[in-house]
């Protein structure tokens, strides 16, 4: 495949993209309606971490290798009164957030003092500001940002991860933040040289929500429609949160790109 036609195909599902990240910007509310998805040509199906193989991400493999139980993370969820905080979504989603992100990191520096951090191809922590992103934020009147991002330690793979907080209550919709941060990563990726053969730039999402709910994204766009796939939330507002769940998060963030991305191996072409 030449370079020009290469180059035609992911301007144009940037242009495609662009458009679905312009009619979710219209939208005014946090939740987005099946209509609004309709029409912005996104799909929104299942997705499962353990329950159902089946339904398992495309694209992203969960870290296989032991990880240890968190410590117990009562001083950061446990000694917040979820009462006390309930009308303050997004403190709720930031406290967790930085959970899992401690207890991720702490996993990967132990990783990488055992040496195995070969298993483990997605890099340490990255700035935004590292990337060409627009705007991973917004602050009124849908209060939501990026603080995380995450990408292979060599960059030669298109996936990208990301962690998402927004200051609302989740339900079975999708999420305008969740949304806008899919497509302005995607987009980029899809700009980026050194990703030229790829077409397909994969995203996983980790959505904080609430009162300190959590769950998973993955999208892809096939050229036609975005698809977003999108598990359970996953409730951490007891006081004694389920530290296995922790952990199962934390297999995704720290697991491996996986799926066909490229022209060649979607297409089945050769040079």
């Amino acid at each position: 495949m030449s370079d020009n036609i290469l180059l035609k195909e992911r301007l144009a599902r940037r242009k495609v993209l662009a458009e679905i990240y312009g009619r979710v910007l219209k939208t005014p509310s946090h939740h987005i309606d099946k209509d609004i998805l309709q029409e912005a040509c996104i799909q929104y199906s299942t997705l499962s971490l353990q329950e159902e193989p089946d339904l398992e991400p495309y694209y992203f493999k969960p870290y296989a290798g032991d990880l240890p139980l968190p410590e117990d993370p009562d001083n950061d969820l446990g000694s917040m009164d979820c009462d006390l905080l309930r009308n303050n979504h997004i403190s709720n989603a930031r406290t967790l957030q930085l959970v899992l992100w401690d207890y991720a990191y702490h996993c990967g520096m132990l990783l990488e003092e055992q040496n195995l951090q070969h298993l483990s191809p997605f890099r340490g922590y990255r700035e935004t500001g590292d990337f060409k992103f627009g705007n991973l934020f917004e602050v009124m009147p849908n209060n939501w940002e990026v603080p995380t991002v995450l990408d292979t330690r060599e960059g030669k793979f298109p996936h990208m991860k990301a962690m998402v907080i927004s200051n609302t209550v989740g339900d079975n919709q999708l999420l305008r933040g969740e949304l806008l941060a899919i497509t302005d990563i995607m987009s980029t990726r899809l700009r980026t040289i050194e990703l030229r053969p790829h077409i397909i730039a994969p995203i996983l999402i980790f959505s904080m929500i609430g009162i300190r709910h959590a769950r998973v994204l993955e999208a892809h766009f096939n050229g036609k429609d975005l698809i977003v796939r999108c598990s359970k939330l996953y409730d951490f507002s007891s006081s004694t949160p389920d530290l296995k769940l922790i952990r199962l998060l934390a297999r995704y963030w720290l697991g491996s790109p996986c799926g066909e991305t490229t022209w060649e191996e979607i297409m089945g072409v050769k040079n």
